[in-house]
């Protein structure tokens, strides 16, 4: 059960050692100018190898359940699905079902770990493969498996990154599944944290935060939804960051200082330095070029 790209790889790893015996995905969504219908990534990769594909709207209006029953499944293998499954379906298989969760739970509990790690700070991430349980991300945890995160990594570099590390996770895990599911470990329920719903707002800079904080928004949204502020009352993205120790006073949170073709702001604590920005109907570019022929506003806002 899965839908994005991520979700995509980690089922054609698994049908390398396993059957596949059915798809579960999301419904086809209208895409682009015309708004053809097109499948999701996890399904795409299912009918190109022809295996058994299901796009339900729902899984919990009973309509489901003798379906899947027929075919005699051992296990569901849950990753990216976006919905949280009912009982009725997640004790179905032989094995029950599990699901692989971007984060060392009970950290980071819902449907973005991988952002809401970045925005923590986190400098060790990673993998659990837990028992699907009916609350959210709560079942026991059969294996984790750790990843450094880099100060300058964004959600893009830090999933391409965890990729091969959950792979390699739920391969191992699968071959040992017996074993794993008698041994699993329940989660301390009272150090759970969750992420929050990601909005366009939720990505809005506020310059009096720290710079730390600032730089740890961008990294968490980009690709998606992307940090931005305004200048002169038209949007501005910020794709690039870094915190820097700069011998300044400090001024007003959001004033720009410029140094030769590098491009400073002022946030609440300390100083931020924009590596990659993009004008509201203009292309990304690096402060560098950005910078030449600046004559705009003095802040962001």
């Amino acid at each position: 059960m899965g839908s994005p790209e991520i979700s995509a790889a980690v089922l054609s790893a698994l049908a390398r050692e396993h059957e596949i015996a059915c798809v579960i995905s999301n419904p086809d969504k209208p895409r682009g100018r015309s708004g053809e219908l097109q499948p999701t990534a996890v399904s795409a990769v299912a009918l190109s190898h022809g295996w058994p594909l299901h796009r339900p709207v729902t899984l919990k209006d009973g309509g489901m359940e003798g379906v899947l029953q027929a075919h005699d499944l051992d296990l569901f293998f849950v990753f990216a699905y976006g919905r949280i499954l009912p009982p009725s379906i997640f004790e179905l298989p032989r094995h029950g079902s599990v699901n692989l969760h971007a984060s060392i739970l009970p950290e980071f509990r819902g449907a973005s770990p991988i952002q809401a790690s970045l925005l923590a700070g986190a400098k060790v991430t990673g993998w659990t493969l837990q028992k699907i349980a009916p609350d959210l991300d709560a079942g026991d945890i059969l294996a984790t498996r750790e990843v450094n995160v880099d100060l300058q990594d964004r959600a893009l570099e830090l999933t391409q990154k965890l990729m091969p590390a959950g792979i390699s996770l739920s391969l191992e895990c699968l071959r040992n599944l017996e074993a794993l599911l008698k041994s699993a470990t329940p989660q301390d329920h009272a150090r759970a944290t969750f992420c929050k719903k990601i909005t366009r707002e939720s990505a809005r800079i506020d310059w009096a935060a720290s710079a730390f904080e600032i730089h740890n928004l961008v990294r968490a949204y980009f690709p998606s939804p992307v940090a931005w502020t305004t200048l002169g009352g038209k949007n501005a993205k910020i794709l690039r960051t870094m915190p820097q120790e700069l011998a300044l006073k400090s001024t007003s949170p959001g004033q720009i200082w410029q140094e030769k073709d590098r491009l400073f702001v002022c946030t609440g604590s300390g100083w931020i330095e924009i590596l990659e920005v993009q004008l509201e109907g203009k292309k990304a570019l690096p402060a560098a070029d950005f910078l030449k022929g600046f004559r705009g506003p003095p802040a962001f806002v």
